[in-house]
């Protein structure tokens, strides 16, 4: 009994103290975690969309050369840092500038702001 009050009394504060790596990791892309792929030679191409004022809009192509398996997304780079969006996030990017296009239109008496978030912020 001595030997497992021991035990916990050691053990519990790592336990309670301890935090998850989980959440101080940033949250990654498809098309991220598709290029960390170790062992695997991967394919990417990038074509230039064009570019609005000083954002540049490129589509991503990367397929695995052993498997095939491919994935597509969109890359917004402005000022040295870049974005990315998978290919499934772009029909709800798009609704939502839709929506915002919509909604500045609208006069409004109060200052108002309107935000839109991707997986990665």
């Amino acid at each position: 009994m001595k030997k497992m009050l021991f035990w916990v009394l050691l053990c519990a504060p790592s336990l309670l103290f301890c935090q998850s790596e989980t959440k101080n990791q940033p949250i990654k892309t498809k098309i991220d975690v598709f290029k960390e792929g170790t062992g695997v030679p991967i394919e990417m191409t990038i074509e230039e969309i064009g570019k609005v004022k000083a954002i540049e809009i490129r589509l991503l192509r990367l397929k695995n050369l052993i498997s095939g398996d491919k994935i597509n997304g969109l890359s917004f780079l402005s000022y040295n840092a870049e974005n990315i969006l998978d290919a499934d996030e772009i029909d709800g990017l798009v609704k939502s500038l839709t929506i915002m296009k919509d909604a500045v239109a609208t006069p409004r008496s109060n200052y108002t702001l309107i935000n839109y978030k991707s997986r990665t912020g």
